[in-house]
């Protein structure tokens, strides 16, 4: 299934980035599911290891099948993954906690993300309050951020109140991940995506079983997880690829704030389904939802 979603996106050009958003979407929507099935059982540490070890297997097979080489390995972006590495690890330490409450606040590394690409890849013209693109985007993006702020904030100040622990390690993922997609996106200019989570999970791959064997950590995990994380694996590369094959189509200011508040209400209804985090339904937080679709039509119009 892999390789045939790359063989698709290599072929077809044309292949719309709304297309490859919908790809992302469905794909990353079972990934989060199982991330935190993942965490809840094994630290962050071990679940990764094995979610990006056997993801890196089949970047390296479908790469092998299309190309008929060795990817492209370069050093500068390969030591990028540590801060992918860094970023990752507190995002499942966090969804330990709550996966609606985390994947709400990580959404926040869009603003990170967004405001690099608009100084360092000349996508200022996207915030240009005189044309109606730039309106449209600005628009979008208000709406997105007060959709997500409404949506994290409730009544009861015990639902408002977040643990210490939870805060430190929600706001590593909110800089590390802003900070790493943003690199990532530059590298893809460069490099076809394959070849930029190749060279990243050259450096993430090791470091996380080197900190899980230095923490003393029990590595080998039963069959049944084994299973989750190779699943997690498949659907999480093919969340991967089309994504950045999608920011190769439109720019990061339209696209990553559409994904992220797209993924971030799936999710949200995952964690009320399967994992009874409740609370979603009140009126608040129906106003965000509210909000946040009027900014997707915005961005998706622009």
């Amino acid at each position: 299934m892999l390789c045939e979603t790359h063989l698709l996106i290599r072929y077809n050009s044309d292949m719309s980035w709304q297309i490859l958003l919908l790809i992302n979407l469905a794909a990353a929507s079972v990934r989060e599911y199982l991330n935190k099935k993942i965490a809840d059982r094994v630290s962050p540490f071990v679940g990764l290891f094995y979610i990006f070890f056997l993801a890196q297997l089949l970047f390296y097979g479908c790469f092998f099948f299309f190309y008929h080489t060795f990817p492209k390995f370069d050093l500068l972006l390969t030591l990028t993954g540590i801060v992918l590495f860094a970023g990752f690890v507190s995002y499942f330490a966090a969804l330990k906690i709550s996966l609606s409450q985390s994947i709400l606040f990580q959404s926040y590394s869009i603003l990170v993300t967004v405001v690099l690409s608009a100084i360092f890849l000349g996508e200022s013209k996207y915030f240009d309050f005189h044309t109606g693109t730039g309106l449209k985007v600005i628009s979008g993006i208000v709406l997105s951020f007060v959709a997500l702020w409404s949506l994290l904030h409730q009544k009861s100040k015990k639902q408002e109140q977040l643990e210490k622990k939870w805060f430190v390690y929600i706001l590593s993922t909110i800089v590390f991940l802003g900070v790493g997609s943003f690199i990532s996106v530059f590298f893809i200019h460069r490099f076809t995506p394959l070849e930029v989570l190749i060279n990243q999970d050259n450096v993430i791959v090791p470091l996380l079983l080197l900190f899980a064997v230095l923490r003393k950590e029990k590595v080998k995990i039963g069959r049944r997880m084994l299973q989750i994380t190779g699943v997690n694996a498949v659907v999480s590369t093919i969340a991967a690829v089309a994504f950045y094959q999608a920011l190769l189509l439109t720019p990061v200011a339209k696209f990553y704030p559409l994904q992220q508040l797209s993924l971030v209400i799936i999710t949200m209804f995952t964690g009320v389904i399967f994992y009874k985090e409740k609370d979603l339904f009140s009126g608040t937080k129906l106003v965000g939802m509210a909000l946040g679709l009027a900014g997707m039509v915005l961005l998706i119009s622009a």
